[in-house]
């Protein structure tokens, strides 16, 4: 009996993730798997269940022919399982097989250990980060719990090319800055992508910050990404990916204690609901109180974030995602003045717990609610089909005395009063259409996708006010004359529109990646105390081109140019709006996967310009 041909190998390397029925088990490119061994549960390497009908052959090959076949099935993550079993019978004497349970990594799912092979934040396809020709890294879920992470800025202190906790480490925002873009005020860069869709914000202060125990991974992708994302910063975006509904029953629960009376408690439980285990659950949950380094400040919250799955067939899977998070304290959030820490100042240092607000008019809590679901199916071979959606509801109060300069004494601080309460609806939409095909030699994965953003919110907020100085040697709290600034209400609609389409070629060994989007983005801005209008509306063309090549010893050098575009808010001093920024960058770099190690090393270069910056 021969070994399996070349092109039955490729079935198995080619074909889509699926479960076959028994009619269908042995009918794969043609391809005939015989196995003689007792039969057995058994577990391999890669993820998915399978009942069918195979043959027996009684000849020696037999145990070679399904090593080769599984090897195939293995390495390509095939989507059809061979399995083992039989005792003796007949040459080509049908039998029925146990059910074989088989594992393995996909995009956004569960890692083991720190080194994610798979990733779809870049493409949102599920590609390997090896053929991938850009800059990607994921922090995994074990990695998030060796370091000890409180939130996601926390998750990215080792991550390449990216600065979190601007701000201390409070979980108030995750902002970052990657490859360098980022800031503060309303040009900061936050984590705005969860589960590939935009996080959406309020008008002012109002930034939701997602609860890094409900993630999976955190994945950074660098460089200009608006060809599959619309409007991001031209450095890069992080996209969070949440927990979800696994087919093996787990629970955990944590106690943790620590220094500035922090008590936290955590869960994370879920499993199949039927024998069948087409319909999946999981409840992550989490309560946390604790004072801070900084006098006065305290950090609260409690997370809560249900789903279920449900699987009917290998073809089709919808999970609905739910989640809650009420954030009474967030911390301290503020400024002290350069003078005094990271300048001489003749009266000394400013102590890392000094305090430079008033402790009875200080906070920011918030409440953020959010449900969604992801839902896919593939119809054959080569078209697939996926929909995200998710609506937010969000709401946020914020008062604080915030330092506004030092004195010639350099150790007297001049104070403002800063308020805002906000609310906003926000909701978004993703649709993929994946089509696997070949021409020729050549291999194809094409998405076309349309995506729709929307949000509608209300701030009102004021800045200035009466306050007393404050000496930081000897602070005293509490003076009067102490008066609230003035209120204005601001009420804010955005949308944005974006169609594109993409495409990853294959030759061999050498990877192409074109793609190409329309945005249309509008805003509409009312001053609430005086009904002025403000309109803005904005249009982009964005592209990526990327050529990698995969050599046999793990190292693959790629090449891209991408682009990407950012509306602004505002208007110049003739009452023209601002032209959207418009991000540009070359990239070449390399990406090596150690034969024989669980290890994954990138590098790159790039040139990255930005454009029709305000100043």
């Amino acid at each position: 009996m021969d070994p399996p041909s070349r092109s039955c190998l490729d079935a198995f390397e080619t074909r889509p993730k699926e479960i076959l029925p028994r009619s269908k088990a042995k009918r794969v490119a043609g391809c005939k798997p015989f196995l003689k061994e007792p039969p057995r549960r058994r577990r391999t390497g890669a993820r998915g269940r399978m009942s069918g009908m195979i043959g027996i052959d009684s000849s020696n090959r037999a145990m070679w022919r399904a090593g080769v076949a599984l090897a195939a099935l293995v390495a390509g993550g095939a989507g059809t399982a061979l399995a083992q079993g039989g005792g003796a019978a007949p040459a080509g004497t049908p039998i029925g097989l146990d059910t074989i349970e088989v594992q393995g990594e996909r995009a956004g799912g569960p890692v083991n250990g720190y080194v994610a092979r798979r990733s779809d934040t870049a493409t949102k396809t599920d590609t390997p980060i090896m053929e991938t020709p850009q800059s990607v890294t994921v922090v995994t879920r074990d990695q998030m719990d060796d370091q000890g992470a409180q939130n996601v800025s926390q998750a990215l202190r080792y991550t390449a090319g990216v600065l979190g906790e601007t701000r201390l480490s409070m979980g108030r925002y995750d902002s970052v800055f990657v490859r360098g873009f980022g800031g503060s005020g309303s040009g900061a860069g936050f984590v705005n992508n969860l589960d590939g869709l935009r996080y959406q914000r309020g008008v002012n202060f109002l930034v939701p910050s997602y609860e890094s125990w409900g993630l999976e991974r955190v994945e950074v992708l660098r460089g200009p990404s608006s060809v599959v994302f619309g409007q991001v910063k031209p450095g890069g975006l992080v996209n969070m990916v949440s927990k979800r509904p696994k087919d093996e029953r787990h629970g955990e629960v944590q106690f943790q204690f620590g220094s500035h009376d922090r008590a936290q408690m955590a869960f994370d439980f879920g499993g199949p609901v039927n024998p069948e285990k087409t319909w999946l659950y999981r409840v992550v949950g989490l309560g946390r109180a604790a004072d801070t380094q900084v006098d006065y400040t305290r950090e609260e919250r409690i997370f809560i974030a249900p789903s279920v799955t449900y699987r009917p067939n290998g073809a089709t899977s919808f999970t609905l995602m739910a989640s809650f998070q009420r954030d009474p304290e967030t911390g301290f959030y503020g400024f002290i003045p350069a003078v005094g820490t990271v300048l001489p100042s003749r009266n000394g240092r400013i102590r890392s717990e000094f305090f430079p607000g008033e402790p009875n008019f200080e906070g920011y809590s918030r409440n953020q609610a959010n449900l969604g679901y992801a839902f896919e199916h593939r119809f054959n071979d080569i078209f697939s089909f996926r929909q995200n959606v998710r609506v937010s509801d969000l709401e946020s109060r914020f008062r604080t005395v915030a330092v506004a300069g030092i004195g010639a004494d350099q150790k007297t601080l001049t104070r403002r009063v800063t308020m805002s309460n906000e609310k906003a609806r926000t909701a978004g939409i993703d649709n993929q259409l994946q089509a696997d095909f070949r021409t020729g030699p050549l291999t194809h994965k094409v998405l076309f996708g349309v995506d729709g953003y929307w949000s509608d919110g209300t701030a009102f907020t004021g800045a200035g006010g009466t306050v007393q100085t404050l000496d930081y040697t000897n602070p005293i709290y509490g003076r009067l004359p102490f008066a609230l600034p003035a209120l204005a209400g601001t009420k804010q609609t955005t949308a944005q529109y974006g169609i594109y389409l993409q495409d990853q070629i294959k030759l061999d060994r050498l990877s192409l990646l074109v793609g190409g989007r329309f945005d249309r983005a509008e805003a509409r801005t009312r001053a609430m105390n005086t009904g002025v209008l403000t309109k803005q509306d904005d249009t982009a063309r964005t592209g990526r081109v990327a050529l990698m090549y995969n050599f046999d010893n793990g190292f693959a050098p790629y090449a891209s140019y991408s682009t990407s575009f950012e509306p602004q808010a505002g208007t110049t001093f003739g009452g023209t709006p601002f032209k959207p920024t418009e991000g540009e960058q070359f990239e070449a770099g390399f990406k090596y996967e150690m034969p024989g190690t669980n290890a994954f090393l990138q590098a790159a270069v790039y040139q990255l310009t930005q454009t029709n910056v305000p100043t």
